[in-house]
């Protein structure tokens, strides 16, 4: 996450042509470009040998995060020159590409980067209670009413506004309270 912050860059997001993250990601690093593509690992079945393996896919389908050195005269121009990439975010039609702040970015970064506080083969109980540390019900309890044992997500109450409210959250955003 340092880096966002040592080095002057401007960041924008594009999206690729369909199914070109990597080609877009590419020819951004050949440019000489800071680019971003977070993956996530997901687990996919061979249908007729049933086996299992993982294959990495982008978190974010068709987008990629650009750091742009404007003091080494980068330019959007130049992320438009690059194979793959079909457009930037922009704020209006004619505009400028949406920048984001470079906190913004290091939050992503961190967020992706974190490792899971429920480790593989915890117990989750139903009636058990768990603290949410992250996604909009951060800082709340939940009470674990159904999970589904190799899911990544899990379905409980949340105590707020004076009564229970039924949410579905990753497993990832949730901590054993202690």
């Amino acid at each position: 996450m340092a880096y966002c912050r040592r080095f002057p860059l401007n960041w924008v997001v594009a999206y690729s042509n369909v199914n070109c993250e990597r080609r877009a990601f590419r020819g951004l690093m050949d440019k000489g470009m800071f680019a971003w593509l977070p993956e996530r690992i997901v687990e996919r079945v061979q249908p007729k040998t049933r086996k299992k393996f993982k294959v990495r896919k982008p978190l974010f389908t068709r987008y990629v995060l650009i750091g742009i050195d404007r003091e080494n005269g980068q330019t959007t121009e130049d992320i438009l020159s690059c194979d793959g990439i079909e457009g930037l975010v922009r704020i209006t039609e004619n505009g400028a590409a949406r920048t984001l702040k470079p906190t913004e970015v290091a939050n992503v970064m961190e967020r992706i980067g974190r490792d899971p506080m429920i480790k593989d083969g915890t117990v989750i109980k139903i009636g058990q209670h768990l603290a949410l540390i992250a996604g909009p019900f951060q800082g709340f309890d939940l009470t674990v009413t159904a999970y589904e044992e190799g899911a990544n997500r899990l379905k409980g109450d949340v105590a707020m506004l004076g009564r229970e409210t039924s949410v579905e959250v990753d497993i990832d955003d949730l901590k054993i309270s202690a």
